[in-house]
């Protein structure tokens, strides 16, 4: 069931009450004269609709180290090695030096609300997750809670962006200076010294606003994700009658194929046509609408956490969402093909799985242990392994969440290693 907001509400709002997305002041700026650069983020309604809008580029470009002052950085989760992990960092804007205790505090808390999401539930031991501790002059941001309320801040952030009350930019330069703080950043989620609504998603700056206190935060942040992690799409349009007229999109939650198209070409999501939807709402289709279009392209559950917030994702997405959580954290390819001596304890580093477990097969110059199966840290002295030898595990999970063999193949992985005399 899809938790919190009335799935019938949403139901007689129908997608003909998507929000359009706000018309932005030109400023006055007029034909021939320049205007400043923008760029598309995610805007995301207290009712759950989602929309895009332009709003204008800030970034400060280079800052220089001097003008970052003193910034401490907190370990809220480490499981393993950046280079096989994901690593999260939490920067916050509009907290004083008094107050950066309450920005530790809602980092943990949202961090804690996003791993209840599924796939995240599973597979949050893939994350390293860091706060960076930002110093702000002023408590607050920018236009909170009303237009024209001026704070000083590390980050510059400000709500009514683009002319959207909810809309919160940050200057996204120095937000990325700040995160670099951390061992190692592949995605920033700043947090917001308020509890007014609001956040924006920047696509191709993996970044994601949002205010510390809203209950809303967490559904913001598992969206986001679902772009810089999953790949996926968006699935909302605007109601207003747009018919889709580019080619089949690349990611694998939308297409322009029906479903009787998809069946007979094995295209998109074919293996889960027709099942029931685990968003708890009709079955998986080709439900008509999505990337901004009303009609000509389609979606395969009628509603989900592309479309709307507070929403689950379905099985075509939970199944994209599980490949990148380990092609992208390389979470199967660590200490491999180097030597062993023959008394040695051998862990693979695996990450805890939440709700499920890893399977291995281990051998011996081919000959099968079977005594070390599912086991990831083992014992070579329990062996009489002469030397040389050659140790070998296919490690993986087994899941029904994943019937695409393309994206399987990211879920086994293959090591060895050498047995070696011990030295001396």
């Amino acid at each position: 069931m899809a938790q919190g907001r009335s799935r019938s509400a949403l139901a007689v709002m129908g997608a003909a009450a998507l929000l359009a997305v706000l018309a932005i002041p030109a400023g006055g700026a007029s034909a021939g004269l320049w205007s400043p650069p923008r760029e598309p983020v995610e805007d995301f309604a207290p009712d759950g609709q989602i929309s895009r809008a332009m709003v204008p580029t800030l970034d400060s470009g280079t800052v220089p180290a001097a003008k970052l002052g003193r910034t401490t950085v907190t370990e809220i989760q480490r499981t393993g090695p950046s280079a096989n992990r994901l690593d999260i960092v939490f920067l916050g804007d509009g907290y004083t030096a008094q107050e950066q205790g309450e920005f530790l505090a809602q980092a943990k808390a949202r961090w804690a609300e996003l791993v209840t999401i599924s796939p995240y539930s599973r597979y949050q031991n893939f994350f390293n997750v860091w706060a960076v501790n930002v110093v702000s002059k002023d408590s607050g941001v920018d236009n909170d809670p009303t237009l024209g309320i001026e704070r000083d801040t590390a980050l510059d952030s400000y709500y009514f962006c683009g002319g959207i009350d909810r809309l919160i930019c940050v200057d996204t330069a120095k937000a990325r200076a700040f995160a670099t703080r951390a061992p190692e950043v592949d995605l920033m989620l700043v947090v917001i010294n308020s509890d007014t609504y609001g956040g924006a998603g920047y696509w191709d700056r993996k970044l994601v606003t949002f205010s510390g206190t809203n209950i809303w935060s967490a559904e913001i942040v598992a969206h986001e994700l679902g772009h810089s992690i999953g790949q996926l799409h968006d699935e909302y349009d605007y109601g207003d009658g747009t018919v889709y007229s580019g080619g089949e999109p690349s990611q694998v939650n939308v297409s322009t194929l029906t479903a009787d198209q998809q069946v007979a070409m094995q295209k998109k999501w074919w293996r889960w046509m027709g099942e029931p939807s685990i968003t708890g709402y009709q079955s998986i289709s080709t439900w008509e609408g999505a990337v901004y279009a009303q009609f000509g392209i389609y979606r395969p559950s009628w509603g989900s956490l592309m479309r709307f917030i507070n929403w689950p994702f379905d099985q075509v997405q939970r199944e994209a969402m599980t490949g990148k959580f380990f092609e992208l954290s390389k979470v199967l390819e660590t200490n491999s093909d180097s030597t062993l001596s023959p008394t040695a304890t051998l862990d693979l580093g695996l990450p805890a799985l939440v709700g499920a477990s890893w399977t291995t097969r281990w051998t011996v110059d081919g000959a099968p242990i079977p005594q070390w199966n599912d086991k990831t840290v083992v014992e070579l002295s329990e062996l009489a392994i002469g030397v040389p030898s050659r140790l070998a595990v296919q490690v993986g999970q087994q899941t029904s969440w994943v019937r695409d063999p393309a994206v399987l193949a990211h879920l086994t992985s293959n090591r060895a290693w050498t047995i070696v005399p011990s030295d001396g």
